[in-house]
C-alpha cells in the first residue's frame, strides 16, 4: 500500500547524476532565461495520488463477492499480482485475480471481481495536497509527462477521475508497452517520446523510481518520507513550487 501525504511530512530527496554542475537556480527557471527545453516526468501513485482508505483492495472485492478470505489469501492474493507486475504482464490485477480463484476454488468470474477491485481502487484516490497548484505552477514553464507502471486503463481513469489529465503532454504506462520501471527502456522510451534539454523524473520510490532515473541522466525528485535523509522537507505538495521542486545540486 501506498503512504498516505496527507498527515506526514513530504522529503523531497534530489539526486543528480549529471557531471556538469547546474547553476544556483531551478531548472524551470533557467529554462525560461536561456531557452532550454525540460521535459517532467511524474509517477503517480504516492506521488501525485494517495489512497485514503489502506484495507488491503483485495478484501472489500472478496465482501461483494461473498467470498470468505483470511490472511493466507490476501498474502497469496498480493503476492500474484506482484509477480505479473514484474513479468510486466498487461493487466495484472485480472491475471492474479484469475489465478488467485483458480487456487481457492472460488466459484466466481474472475473479471467481475477485478473490475470491482479497480473501481474501489481507483475511487479511493486522492490527490496530494496542493497538487493541482504546483502542476499549475509549472505547467508553463516544462512540458509534463507521466511515467508510471500499472495496467493502462486503470491508470488513465484515475488521471481522468481527478481531472488530471489535461495536464499532461503524454502518458507511458508499463501495462501499454515492452518494458517497465525500473528498466533502463522504459526511461530511454520516456525521453525519445518528449525530446528536451533537460529531462526531470519525480517519484516516491528510491529503488524503482529515483536510481533507475538517475542512471538514465534524468534529474530525479523523490517525494515522501523514506530512507535515505533528504535534501529538503515540506509539509506538503504545495510547496513543491517550480523552484524547490527541480533545484539544482549547488544551491545550498
Amino acid at each position: 500500500m501506498e503512504p498516505s501525504g496527507r498527515h506526514r511530512p513530504l522529503v523531497v530527496r534530489r539526486c543528480y547524476c549529471s557531471s556538469v554542475a547546474l547553476p544556483p537556480r531551478s531548472i524551470t527557471d533557467r529554462a525560461r532565461i536561456t531557452g532550454m527545453d525540460v521535459t517532467i516526468y511524474f509517477d503517480i501513485d504516492g506521488t501525485l495520488l494517495h489512497r485514503a482508505d489502506h484495507d488491503d483492495d483485495i478484501t472489500g472485492a472478496a465482501d461483494a463477492f461473498d467470498l470468505s478470505i483470511d490472511e493466507a489469501a490476501i498474502s497469496l492474493y498480493k503476492g500474484l499480482v506482484d509477480q505479473y507486475f514484474q513479468r510486466n504482464a498487461a493487466d495484472p490485477y485480472r491475471q492474479g485475480i484469475e489465478h488467485w480463484a483458480e487456487h481457492h476454488g472460488f466459484d466466481v468470474d474472475p473479471e467481475a471481481v477485478t473490475e470491482e477491485l479497480k473501481r474501489t481502487q481507483i475511487e479511493d484516490t486522492r490527490t496530494k495536497d496542493g497538487l493541482r497548484d504546483t502542476l499549475d505552477a509549472i505547467d508553463d514553464r516544462a512540458t509534463l509527462g507521466i511515467l508510471t507502471n500499472g495496467a493502462g486503463d486503470m491508470q488513465r481513469e484515475k488521471l481522468d477521475r481527478h481531472d488530471l489529465s489535461h495536464f499532461f503532454e503524454t502518458a507511458l504506462i508499463s501495462g501499454e508497452t515492452d518494458s517497465v520501471k525500473p528498466r533502463d527502456g522504459f526511461f530511454e522510451a520516456a525521453k525519445d517520446r518528449l525530446p528536451a534539454d533537460r529531462h526531470v523524473y519525480v517519484g516516491d520510490r528510491i529503488g524503482t523510481d529515483i536510481v533507475p532515473a538517475c542512471e538514465n541522466d534524468f534529474l530525479a525528485v523523490l517525494v515522501g518520507d523514506r530512507s535515505p535523509p533528504a535534501d529538503r522537507t515540506v509539509e506538503s505538495v504545495s510547496q513543491l513550487s517550480a523552484g524547490p521542486l527541480v533545484e539544482s545540486s549547488d544551491s545550498d
